[in-house]
């Protein structure tokens, strides 16, 4: 006796482990994928007998067969006993950045998380919700990731532009303008603080929050310029005074005035004799 087409259907949908696109199950079934349709609308009314305890879905472009939310109580007894399935709320972080942004890098996330992501980007990558889609274009040629299809099944959506938008858990309230440079760390003790920063920073923080780093520069700049100037100064000097010493005669090359000179010498007798002749005149 021949099985009718929702029992072939069903079987197929027991055994796998990953949602079965339509045109799937009509390949395994050998029908038409209309006769498919009908065979699953079919199951799907059956599975609504609350004596059953499964239920069919679809999700992530494909059909699957899940328990009942009824029977999650003992179904999370038997699957989770001796160990938890449950994801940290660092990895349902990391999960929640690269599901709103992906494709996106390790240090992107850890750059939007504010702390490091590895850890919880190799737990969400062993679990199958996230996995490398490609490189980053430039140096570095970083790892993209990017959410997969049991992500979709676990969320029970079948697009991410399914995914509930961002705004839904946004504050309605104006978003703070970014601060000048001159008062990040006011506002980085402010936020470490657990304040709230002003919607309009730059022209409503206080004067006292924003003058104290910008006077610290300040006069930084100004004992900067002071000690550049003090130096100039004493090099000028330092050059004056070499040139000086260079233009006085040396002590070492000073005339003696006790010393005979060349015409100071003692006539020699032959001189002598010639300036006698000289003085008696010719004979």
């Amino acid at each position: 006796m021949t099985a009718p087409l929702v029992a072939h259907v069903e079987a197929v949908l027991f055994l796998a482990d990953e949602p079965v696109p339509l045109a799937a199950l009509a390949e395994a079934t050998n029908a038409d994928q209309v006769a498919v349709t009908a065979a699953l609308a079919e199951l799907g009314a059956a599975c609504e007998d609350p004596a059953r305890g499964l239920v069919l879905q679809q999700a992530a472009g494909g059909w699957r067969l899940y328990t009942d939310p009824a029977v999650n109580e003992s179904v999370e007894r038997w699957a989770l006993s001796g160990r938890t399935g449950r994801l940290t709320q660092a990895a349902l972080e990391t999960l929640a950045v690269v599901a709103y942004k992906q494709p996106i890098t390790r240090l992107e996330i850890s750059e939007v998380r504010g702390v490091q992501a590895d850890a919880a980007v190799r737990s969400l990558e062993q679990r199958g919700l996230i996995a490398e889609v490609g490189t980053q274009e430039g140096p570095g040629q970083a790892a993209l990731f990017a959410t997969t299809d049991l992500f979709l099944e676990k969320v029970g959506v079948n697009r991410l532009d399914e995914l509930p938008p961002l705004t839904e858990w946004l504050a309605e309230e104006a978003a703070p303008d970014e601060p000048a440079p001159g008062e990040l760390r006011t506002a980085r003790s402010r936020l470490a603080a657990g304040e709230e920063l002003p919607s309009s920073w730059r022209d409503g923080a206080p004067a006292t929050a924003a003058a104290s780093p910008t006077r610290e520069i300040e006069e930084l700049t100004s004992a900067l310029e002071s000690a550049a100037a003090d130096a100039v100064t004493r090099l000028r000097a330092v050059m004056e005074a070499t040139a000086d010493d260079e233009d006085e005669p040396d002590p070492d090359d000073a005339v003696d005035a006790n010393e005979p000179t060349a015409d100071d010498e003692e006539p020699t007798a032959e001189a002598r004799h010639d300036a006698a002749e000289a003085a008696a005149g010719p004979s």
